[in-house]
């Protein structure tokens, strides 16, 4: 995976802040993606190791994560996040060979790394989930984590498979109401929040148990946290207690608001500060002369708190693969504007100009990943074929600029100023020469961003829109559809298992402030003004343009699909010959089901082949 250096992601320091930056590292075969954040001060001893839980529960915390470690480097600790094999904006499939095996060394590199980059201060490893286990396993390997914070850790594998199972099926029993559902996953795989696990993996998992392993050098100590009230799992507790490890207990408040969604997260305020007091007492505030290492770090009393040279990541000269593809590199993209500085990862061929880059926008608050990581396959797939992509993150989401979590009411995510975010970034990939033409694509409030920032911009030519929400945004669209669900469609069940606060008040309050005599209006396939009625035929009619393509792709009862359905749009829009819709035989928003991401990335192969086609036949 080549990275070069002038893209290298950076971060504008803020309240004192050092630089922190998007780098790859390598381990073995595998590219790995982290993001160090040097300290902002010296004088703390200890550095520490972000061990990031699995799947859905990763996607919801990656905000918080980024915050909890944006505010270790501020109290001085160095701190590095980064993502497994096969996860995030790391290398691999969930099919590779070995990945148990695999995340343990890549947790023994990211350690490594970490020591060397915080000057040799020991390194504490703060573990969630499978995070913490691979966190231990490593160190038990010799990789040099000298303490451990555990949080929902548990000590067998078994029971972190037995959880993912019992969550798969929780969360699809309503996935497939009233169609048929796909036949299931026959190989063995476990299919969770839309991740998979191959058979092999789940099997390593299943025989992993931490008590069983060799007893890791721990001389910091551990913290081990409750769940939101549930004690820690008593068998690690007790591996623990065997390993003569220094062990204490602590609540554990906020990982089910933490993980519940990406859009609502919270930052679990009890936690990181139980977790920073910690650190102080088992690592104090000894500056190096107080400390038994100080003579060989005395030379340079700043050398240890400076980012890590660039040319001291060898992943910088590397490159990835698909298998059976071309090879292309992988770099963090920087796009500055005057409100704060957006990043992402632009995917391209090493060695031949793109005419076309397709830019990857948010799925809602999830980051650039895009949901269940389909961005990352897609981009990786058509980068191999020669076409260019940037999967980027919007501000206040992923690793761009903005608060922790700015948009748990989701009227937020529709305000104006996206849409010329997109269009600067545009602007900064024809000047970078990454190219002239552009796809947008994008689900949610991402599909709602690319098709006006497309129809508005002559280089777009494709838009791929999934499961976009509106055409033209209303506070009040969403609570008029879920009451015409409750009385019409008989659809609460599925209303209120994607329920948030916000939104069931919103039906509430419409209900309360409904006359008897309305009730008949609100019910109607056109409940809306007659100014925002004409506004959404103009942006409708706008779709006609022959100058690019637009595939817009919807679950089954996605509301904005039913409600053109109704009005005769949708008919109207299948007859022009630069439209293409899809409708999916699923009622989840976010694509979950592996069978129904397969189906999705299919009409996404076709429909760039028809753009590629329809931009050969303009020249």
């Amino acid at each position: 995976m080549a990275v070069h250096s002038d893209v290298t992601t950076s971060v504008e320091p803020v309240d004192g802040e050092r630089a922190e930056a998007g780098l790859y590292l390598c381990s073995g075969e595998d590219r790995i993606f982290a993001v160090h954040h040097p300290a902002a001060r010296s004088g703390r001893e200890v550095a520490v190791l972000i061990c990031a839980p699995f799947g859905w529960e990763e996607v919801c915390a990656h905000r918080i994560l980024r915050e909890w470690a944006r505010r270790l480097a501020r109290a001085g600790h160095p701190t590095l996040r980064w993502t497994l094999p096969a996860g995030g904006d790391s290398g691999g499939s969930p099919d590779d060979e070995d990945l148990l095996e695999r995340w343990m060394a890549a947790t023994g590199t990211a350690a490594r790394w970490l020591r060397e980059a915080g000057g040799g201060r020991p390194v504490v490893a703060v573990g969630l989930g499978l995070g913490g286990m691979l966190a231990y396993g490593a160190a038990a390997a010799g990789a040099p984590i000298g303490g451990f914070v555990l949080w929902d850790v548990p000590c067998r594998g078994r029971d972190l498979v037995r959880r993912l199972r019992a969550f798969a099926k929780l969360e699809s029993s309503e996935f497939y109401i009233g169609l048929e559902p796909p036949p299931p996953l026959d190989d063995g795989s476990l299919e969770a929040g839309g991740f998979r696990l191959a058979p092999a993996t789940v099997e390593s998992l299943r025989r992993l148990d931490l008590a069983a392993i060799d007893a890791p050098a721990a001389p910091l100590g551990a913290l081990v946290l409750e769940r939101d009230g549930v004690p820690p799992d008593d068998r690690l507790l007790g591996a623990l207690g065997d390993a003569g490890i220094d062990t204490a207990t602590a609540p554990g408040s906020g990982y089910a608001e933490m993980t519940s969604h990406p859009q609502t997260s919270v930052v679990p305020e009890e936690v990181l500060a139980t977790t920073a007091a910690w650190l102080v007492a088992h690592a104090g505030d000894a500056h190096p002369q107080d400390t038994p290492a100080a003579d060989a770090r005395a030379g340079d009393a700043q050398a240890r708190d400076r980012p890590v040279p660039r040319d001291a990541v060898p992943a910088f000269e590397r490159e990835l693969t698909v298998p059976g593809a071309r090879t292309f590199t992988e770099a963090p993209f920087d796009v500055r504007l005057a409100d704060g500085t957006l990043r992402g990862i632009v995917t391209r061929r090493p060695t031949s100009a793109a005419s076309l880059c397709a830019v990857f926008l948010n799925a809602g608050a999830q980051r650039r990943i895009g949901p269940n990581r389909m961005w990352v396959e897609a981009a990786r797939r058509w980068a191999s074929e020669g076409v260019a992509s940037l999967r980027l993150d919007m501000l206040g989401i992923g690793e761009s600029d903005g608060p922790a979590t700015p948009y748990a009411r989701d009227m937020t995510l529709y305000a104006p100023e996206f849409v010329p975010r997109v269009t600067a970034v545009l602007d900064e990939l024809e000047r970078r020469g990454v190219a002239t033409r552009f796809v947008l694509i994008g689900l949610c409030a991402g599909a709602y961003w690319a098709l006006h920032a497309g129809l508005d911009d002559d280089r777009v030519a494709g838009i791929m829109m999934l499961n976009p929400v509106a055409v033209i945004w209303h506070d009040e669209l969403r609570a008029a559809r879920d009451l015409r669900r409750v009385f019409t469609d008989r659809s609460w069940r599925l209303i209120r298992k994607n329920a948030t606060r916000q939104r069931l008040g919103a039906v509430a309050r419409m209900l309360a402030g409904a006359p008897v005599r309305t009730a008949g209006r609100l019910l109607a396939p056109a409940d809306r003004p007659p100014s925002l009625e004409t506004e959404i035929r103009r942006n409708l009619d706008r779709w006609a343009d022959p100058a690019r393509r637009i595939l817009a792709m919807f679950a089954h009862r996605e509301g904005l699909a039913m409600d053109l359905e109704r009005s005769g749009e949708l008919a109207r829009l299948r007859s022009l010959p630069n439209v293409t819709i899809r409708r999916l035989p699923i009622n989840d928003h976010t694509l979950r089901p592996v069978a129904i991401q397969r189906l999705v990335h299919r009409e996404l192969d076709d429909e760039l082949r028809r753009i590629l086609a329809a931009l050969d036949r303009g020249r």
